[in-house]
C-alpha cells in the first residue's frame, strides 16, 4: 500500500478498514490510557489528509482489505465529510494540560514527537 494507518479496528475481519468517525471515539479511550499512542494515531490519520483537507473517511489499505470491502464502499467522495469526531479526545487532552500547568514548550515538544508539527 501507498500508505500506512495504525489504526483502532473493532472487528479486524469483518470491518477490515479505518474508520474515521469511530477513530475519535476509540481515541476518548486511548487518550486516557495512553496518550503518546492516541496522538500516534491521530498523526497517522493526518497523514491521509489532502491538499484540500478532506480525510478518508473509510481506509481500506491494500488488496486484501479491500477485497473484504463492498464496492460501493470502495470510492470515497471528497464532498462527504465524518464530523470532526478527533476533536472530542484532542480536546481532553488539551484540557488535562491546562489544569496541569503543563509548560507551552513541552506540549510543542510532545506534539513534535507525534508528528502534529
Amino acid at each position: 500500500p501507498a500508505a500506512v494507518l495504525f489504526s483502532g479496528v473493532p472487528s479486524r475481519s469483518f470491518f477490515p478498514r479505518g474508520f474515521l468517525w469511530d477513530e475519535g471515539f476509540h481515541g476518548l479511550i486511548l487518550a486516557r490510557w495512553q496518550p503518546r499512542i492516541f496522538l500516534d494515531v491521530l498523526a497517522h490519520w493526518l497523514e491521509l489528509q489532502q491538499s484540500s483537507g478532506w480525510i478518508p473517511r473509510e481506509v481500506p489499505l491494500g488488496a486484501e482489505q479491500e477485497v473484504r470491502v463492498p464496492r460501493q464502499f470502495l470510492p470515497q467522495d471528497p464532498t462527504v465529510a465524518n464530523p470532526p469526531s478527533f476533536l472530542l479526545p484532542l480536546a481532553w487532552l488539551v484540557g488535562i494540560a491546562v489544569r496541569s500547568d503543563m509548560e507551552i514548550e513541552s506540549a510543542a515538544a510532545l506534539a513534535r514527537r507525534a508528528g502534529l508539527s
